[in-house]
């Protein structure tokens, strides 16, 4: 994976959601996450990113449109999916539980790497340097089925609803860490001018499948093989790739690496 991937962003218009929605005749109702960039994030109050931009195009090629509904706690988003007013949410994570009401195209839309950020002074680099330690994560985020379990029975992790919050955690010294996207986390101090004495792991802990998820009480569960078939083309295409690379400039964030 090319770590300009983790840099994308790209922006939908979005309006009012009709009562009605549905892949015969569209438009294709989308929900995801607040804050989550570059995938699914809130923008101007509306929902972009990634994922939306990569829906836009696999419903264009069936002559369909889709309209990004409002933002909302996750709890809400997952819950409007199970009942079938959301056709399909992006970054949902394929657990047994989410099975049950949704299905998930075999085909990422990228891996997403996670890194360790810290303040600096802190050597962290292994998930066992983690352990005794108060982490943070973006409330919804879940990672690996190996992570997820070796968390739960080593470490303490504390979700907050935005990425800045974890910033402002850190700063303030009441977290020793937070996991998140390199790239977008980077940005987010840049943007907001916040200034943190933070280091970050020089290699991901893990990279996560960033996948599109089905409500199975959408009629679009009946196009989820023409859905995979135009997100491999996107990606065969590289349509995704020549994306990251033209938006990864605009976050001006490499320098920061160096």
């Amino acid at each position: 994976m090319n770590i300009k991937q983790l840099a994308f962003v790209t922006f939908i218009s979005t309006a009012p959601i009709p009562a009605f929605a549905n892949c015969e005749t569209g438009p294709i109702v989308v929900s995801g996450k607040e804050a989550y960039p570059p995938i699914s994030f809130t923008k101007d109050n509306k929902l972009v990113g990634l994922g939306y931009s990569v829906l836009t195009e696999i419903a264009q090629s069936q002559g369909l449109n889709i309209k990004a509904a409002a933002p909302a706690p996750w709890k809400r988003v997952v819950n409007n999916g199970r009942i079938g007013n959301t056709d399909i949410i992006i970054g949902l994570r394929g657990t047994n539980l989410s099975r049950d009401h949704f299905v998930f195209l075999p085909t990422p839309i990228i891996e997403s790497a996670q890194n360790i950020f810290s303040l600096k002074g802190k050597d962290l680099k292994t998930r066992d340097d983690l352990k005794g330690l108060k982490g943070g994560v973006l409330s919804g985020t879940t990672f690996t089925p190996e992570f997820d379990a070796y968390a739960k029975e080593n470490l303490m992790i504390t979700p907050v609803r935005t990425a800045e919050q974890n910033l402002l955690k850190l700063k303030a010294g009441r977290i020793d860490y937070f996991l998140a996207p390199l790239l977008p986390t980077i940005h987010l101090m840049e943007t907001t001018g916040m200034k943190i004495d933070i280091k970050f792991t020089p290699t991901p802990l893990f990279s996560v499948r960033e996948l599109i998820a089905i409500s199975k009480k959408s009629d679009c569960i009946n196009k989820q093989k023409i859905f995979e078939t135009e997100l491999k083309k996107l990606i065969q295409n590289g349509y995704i790739d020549n994306q990251f690379d033209a938006f990864s400039s605009a976050w001006n964030v490499l320098d920061y690496m160096n």
